[in-house]
């Protein structure tokens, strides 16, 4: 509380969540990105592989004339470990600043952000998700993630 008029604070772990969101589900979790990151979502095409290239970047996917990184969140957040037969039926194209990747989902879905509950924090799954994870919410009874794309990116960006 304030001691100035007694009203509530605000919770440190509130964020103001964007008007729509695109929910991905990926190895048996769920996470919610920015709908305005997103850019377009297409079928999966063929990988091919990038030699030397990190875990989390299993190759390059062409979309439409361009060429894109696949990125592998669950890899990338320690949620299972990689492989070159990363799984997921849909590629969602984001665009955060310099950043153009595919990211591969088994599902997804656009909501507004009315329709996703704040919970409480929880143990988030994987090593490196809860360093990425702006808030943890509930859509239909499930816990979703809400990421930090950007930071994600730039912290895939350095690590190689």
């Amino acid at each position: 509380m304030r001691e100035d008029d007694g009203a509530l604070d605000e919770a440190p772990n509130e964020v103001d969540l964007p008007a729509a969101m695109v929910v991905l589900h990926f190895a048996g979790v769920t996470v919610a990105v920015d709908a305005l990151m997103v850019e377009r979502v297409v079928d999966r095409s063929p990988i091919t592989p990038l030699p030397r290239a990190p875990a989390h970047v299993p190759g390059l996917v062409l979309v439409g004339a361009s060429a894109l990184p696949l990125f592998d969140l669950a890899s990338f957040l320690g949620v299972r470990k990689a492989s070159r037969g990363t799984v997921g039926h849909r590629m969602v194209v984001c665009a955060v600043g310099p950043f153009e990747v595919a990211l591969l989902a088994e599902d997804l879905t656009m909501v507004t952000s009315e329709k996703l509950e704040p919970r409480p924090p929880r143990l988030t799954p994987g090593p490196h998700a809860e360093r990425y994870c702006l808030a943890e919410l509930t859509w239909r009874d499930e816990a979703v993630l809400y990421l930090d794309l950007p930071a994600v990116l730039e912290a895939a960006r350095a690590r190689g």
